[in-house]
């Protein structure tokens, strides 16, 4: 999610600062400027120092990202373990208008921003979706829709790696002989072709064929992933 624009944090009481390029320009005069985005902070959890804690950064994110763009770096600072999740839950608690609620859709396991992106777009559907989870014999998938649907993402520097397609398509297929169905896109179907994948999945969800069925316990296959 690119964003070149320069984004600094100064406090309420210094509307006067001046700007390093134009001195008869002040800070809130900067406003207009397209390249800076200027964040008032009424207060600052570590006021001496020149860069921002990373939860008075945080709490910027949400007030200056679109939703999935801020719950996308959410998931990565929580999972990254740069953050914790009482931390960032008190600096969006903490905002002038409270955040909190973003908590409910942060999750902890996301294991990449494309995994985040599926996750809220499907959410928007009341789909049940579970990150990264492990499925014995087979090992941690991306996304889990139901029972039994898998959805794995590859990056864009994925498809350089022969060993690594070949290994994934022999997981697929270890999958599928287990009962599961798989759905593997890639970084530029999601970032730009999303409604697609999106309708393949809601029509198996609609059918269905995300849950397992009768023909799968009695074939010993409905088995829970841990």
């Amino acid at each position: 999610m690119p964003d070149t624009r320069l984004h600094v944090a100064v406090a309420v009481s210094r509307t006067r600062l001046r700007s390093p390029a134009a001195r008869n320009l002040t800070a809130g005069g900067m406003s207009g400027v397209p390249t800076v985005v200027t964040h008032w902070q009424p207060r600052f959890l570590n006021p001496l120092e020149p860069t921002e804690m990373i939860d008075d950064a945080a709490a910027c994110l949400a007030t200056c990202l679109p939703r999935d763009h801020a719950i996308i770096a959410f998931d990565s600072l929580v999972n990254g373990q740069v953050l914790s999740a009482d931390r960032l839950r008190v600096a969006l608690a903490g905002l002038p208008d409270s955040h909190e609620w973003m908590m409910r859709l942060v999750d902890a396991g996301c294991g990449s921003g494309l995994e985040t992106l599926a996750r809220l777009n499907l959410l928007r559907h009341n789909i049940r979706v579970r990150s990264q989870v492990h499925i014995p014999g087979i090992g941690w998938v991306d996304l889990l829709f139901g029972d039994r649907l898998v959805l794995e993402l590859d990056s864009r520097a994925h498809h350089t790696d022969p060993t690594a397609y070949e290994r994934d398509r022999a997981r697929d297929l270890a999958l599928i002989e287990r009962g599961y169905l798989v759905v593997r896109v890639t970084y530029r179907s999601i970032m730009r072709e999303w409604p697609t994948i999106e309708r393949a999945i809601l029509a198996i969800v609609h059918r269905r064929e995300h849950r397992w069925q009768s023909i799968h316990r009695r074939a010993g296959l409905a088995v829970a992933p841990e």
